[in-house]
């Protein structure tokens, strides 16, 4: 069986912080700039910041304070694909 299977890493960062205790914003930096630096991708990815890749999702919520919203149907509002918008975000 697969433990996470593709499209619900949502689930996962959900039991670090309920069952393990870890604060939402470490979880979304493991997911984020850990995990570029575990590719050896840390200067394209991982962070936002000039001359890297700008892979952005703009949530309807604060991960930070609920990472429940990273798998809330109504998300994303907005994506951002190496710098250009695949998802507009609304007006």
């Amino acid at each position: 069986t697969i433990m996470t299977p593709h499209g619900d890493y949502h689930k996962e960062l959900e039991l670090y912080v309920a069952e393990a205790g870890i604060a939402p914003l470490d979880v979304i930096r493991w997911a984020t700039l850990h995990g570029a630096e575990c590719m050896g991708m840390a200067d394209e990815l991982g962070t936002i910041e000039p001359g890297k890749l700008a892979d952005i999702v703009i949530l309807d919520g604060d991960p930070s304070q609920d990472i429940s919203v990273l798998g809330h149907p109504s998300n994303p509002l907005g994506v951002m694909k190496e710098g250009r918008w695949v998802v507009s975000p609304p007006r």
